[in-house]
């Protein structure tokens, strides 16, 4: 992982996805909750989770905080991820891992509410800005995370920017029930950040 040296006591921000086949779903989450129940137990941990797509029976999507880089590297070096790397690739299940990085603006933080239990509505969105309409972007999005912190349900609304990218960011959020997802869905400051990116591909 290239970003660690003068960046190791920064927060690491990961982002994960994989391609399952349907017939190792089962098998996969099992691998996946041994590795999640490892890595809980690491002091330094802030985040980690996993979802499928909400329409597709293939692809995964999981998101993890570490307090520094150097606690992801141990993380990342460990015998449990090997362990999991090792069934990825006996099962030849592809990974995606992308290295993300905090933009200035505002957010919910994840710890604010404890997350747990599939009753909670999951969504992850990735948006395409150009360089030119980045500002705009990001005052969008300082608009709706204010709005957010007054929504019944919400939980987690952050928002990450891919490591070396100028243009691509993923938020990942997160409320009590669906109804309260898409109340939020319906606020005006939702459809103005919507429109000041490209696109939005969301699950």
């Amino acid at each position: 992982m290239s970003q660690v040296g003068k960046r190791e006591d920064e927060p690491a921000y990961i982002a994960f996805r994989f391609f399952v086949k349907p017939e190792l779903r089962k098998d996969f989450i099992d691998a996946w909750l041994m590795l999640e129940k490892d890595t809980m137990d690491e002091k330094d941990l802030v985040f980690y989770d996993l979802k499928s797509h909400g329409t597709d029976n293939v692809e995964f999507f999981g998101y993890g905080e570490w307090n520094c880089w150097r606690s992801f590297m141990k993380h990342f070096e460990s015998d449990y991820v090997q362990n999991f790397r090792d069934f990825l690739a006996d099962n030849d299940i592809i990974l995606n891992m992308q290295a993300l990085e905090r933009p200035n603006v505002r957010e919910l933080n994840p710890r604010k509410k404890q997350m747990t239990g599939d009753e909670l509505a999951h969504v992850k969105v990735m948006y395409i800005v150009p360089p030119s309409s980045r500002k705009e972007f990001l005052d969008a999005w300082h608009e709706s995370a204010k709005g957010v912190e007054g929504e019944k349900g919400a939980h987690t609304y952050s928002l990450r920017k891919v490591f070396g990218d100028n243009s691509q960011y993923f938020s990942y959020a997160a409320w009590d029930s669906i109804k309260d997802f898409e109340d939020h869905m319906r606020w005006d400051f939702t459809c103005l950040l919507f429109a000041a990116c490209l696109c939005a591909d969301g699950s």
